[in-house]
């Protein structure tokens, strides 16, 4: 079997395709030394894309994750939300977990907590506080005048 010479990664925060790789070695029969497949659409590192960079340098990454979960690589449900690192250190008791998240950038955070937070409702999506609209607005029902909303960025 042939060895893959190029693969594309995904970004560990957001999971959108990030870097290329490419073989920089190969063998005299014109191979790879290294076969890059296993890696295409991996994760391979923590170094953020070039969003999620400028994302954390306007605040913290608040990543939902289903209630329960824990370790490196939680079950993630899709929220995805920015917070000013002074919410934070209001929200986060003082110690290694404020220090560490404040330091790492990101949090994964429990879905539980993003509803007594106000950030998410009970269907788990973004609440007027985190979009500035209203339910109706953001999950594509029509307005009172008849037209259709833009999406949430």
């Amino acid at each position: 079997m042939k060895k893959q010479h190029v693969a594309l990664t995904r970004c560990f925060y957001c999971g959108e395709p990030d870097k290329i790789l490419l073989a920089s070695r190969y063998r005299q029969d014109g191979e790879p030394v290294h076969d890059l497949g296993p890696m295409d659409g991996k994760v391979v590192d923590r170094e953020p894309c070039s969003k999620c960079a400028d994302l954390m340098s306007r605040g913290i990454l608040f990543i939902g994750v289903r209630d329960g979960e824990s370790g490196d690589n939680p079950y993630r449900t899709g929220q995805f939300i920015v917070v000013k690192d002074e919410a934070v250190k209001r929200v986060v008791n003082p110690g290694p977990t404020l220090d560490a998240v404040l330091k790492g950038r990101f949090a994964f955070v429990d879905e539980s907590s993003l509803k007594m937070l106000g950030l998410i409702d009970d269907e788990g999506r973004l609440t007027e506080m985190v979009t500035g609209k209203k339910n109706s607005e953001k999950n594509g029902e029509e307005d009172q005048d008849g037209k259709q909303p833009t999406d949430v960025p």
